[in-house]
């Protein structure tokens, strides 16, 4: 998971093993191997504990600002213009399935 790291303040992984939290960051690629480089710093777990505290309440946020998106009340398409005025909802990326196999028979078919 993504988080600003402690030490540097510059964005990176969060690691955790065991009772260790650190931030790996990219620091290139190595030019002899072609292999990833990167470079890690310590998080204090109480730091960690609230990134991840913070991230997880952004996400709740936003699940539920989602779940008012959807739901009937706020999301009302029976009574919308776009279906009285005959549109597609294809737009909205809500393409109804089609069949696109199609055969076709020479036309010197015995």
């Amino acid at each position: 998971m993504r988080i600003i790291c402690q030490v540097c303040k510059e964005s990176g992984y969060l690691q955790q093993l065991g009772n260790y939290f650190r931030v790996r960051h990219y620091a290139g690629k190595n030019p002899e191997t072609g292999k990833a480089k990167f470079y890690y710093h310590q998080q204090t777990k109480e730091y960690a504990e609230s990134q991840l505290a913070g991230i997880e309440k952004r996400e709740n946020l936003q699940s539920s600002f989602i779940e008012q998106l959807n739901s009937h009340e706020h999301l009302n398409l029976s009574n919308s213009s776009l279906i009285s005025s005959g549109r597609s909802l294809v737009w909205l990326g809500h393409q109804p399935p089609t069949l696109t196999t199609r055969v076709q028979i020479p036309a010197t078919a015995p």
